[in-house]
């Protein structure tokens, strides 16, 4: 009370292109830690994933998606021989584009979307490549509570809707970490998406929910649509 407290931010994200030296090829994440060492959590994760993914698509071949799974689930088990993950996380969005195809591999409530526009005098529009994974989904919260977890729901004040263990409440129903809201039905496991990209697709944008929770994806689009230029960190900035 009367002062100000310092947070460690504890985002971060990866941009690697090109990606296992294929210039058709780019991985692009948002990792949004939470928790007693959130920012650890998330700064393993983009140290580990990209590698660990490489040598999924190495294994799994054509089978884009089960390697992005396996990657995460792998990322996730290894985790708690180097962070203390029991009540800290991260969410997971990826993006891997090769060609003009992406797969999308999801975990949490980090979102990728994409600006379309389909003439050069229509506006733009949103499209969502990936689902916030809120709590209160009901195919998320069938599982918790068949995990024996409990669910709030949100509040009409903005608070999200929350899974609970030991007095601890999770704004999320998937994440890499939280170990001790696995045993709650909060898993690791990815949503895995795929997109065709087409020449009406302007942006791909990924953000945590420090935008999400605060502009629509309509809105972050109608934002990107002021950026003249399409510079990213013209947008970035803008966004933020």
């Amino acid at each position: 009370p009367g002062g100000a407290v310092s947070k460690i931010n504890q985002d971060l994200a990866i941009a690697i292109y090109p990606y296992q030296d294929n210039k058709a090829t780019g991985l692009f994440g948002v990792y949004d830690g939470h928790g007693r060492v959130g920012e650890q959590v998330s700064q393993y994760v983009i140290e580990q994933l990209p590698g660990v993914l490489a040598e999924q698509l190495a294994e799994k071949g054509d089978d884009v998606g089960m390697a992005l799974r396996n990657a995460y689930v792998n990322v996730d088990e290894s985790l708690s021989d180097h962070v203390d993950a029991a009540v800290s996380g991260t969410t997971a969005v990826t993006c891997l584009i090769k060609g003009n195809h992406i797969w999308l591999a999801n975990s949490g409530d980090s979102r990728a979307i994409i600006s379309r526009q389909k003439s050069k005098s229509a506006a733009l529009k949103s499209v969502d490549l990936t689902r916030d994974h809120k709590p209160d989904c009901p195919d998320e919260m069938r599982r918790i509570l068949q995990m024996g977890g409990h669910v709030t729901p949100a509040g009409a004040n903005g608070s999200p809707s929350r899974v609970w263990h030991n007095l601890r409440g999770l704004a999320m129903a998937r994440s890499i970490g939280d170990h001790a809201a696995a045993t709650v039905g909060v898993i690791a496991d990815p949503e895995i998406t795929e997109y065709d990209i087409t020449d009406d697709d302007v942006a791909l944008i990924v953000a945590s929910d420090g935008v999400w929770e605060l502009l629509g994806s309509q809105v972050v689009v109608d934002i990107v649509s002021n950026i003249k230029s399409l510079d990213p960190h013209e947008i970035c900035d803008a966004i933020a």
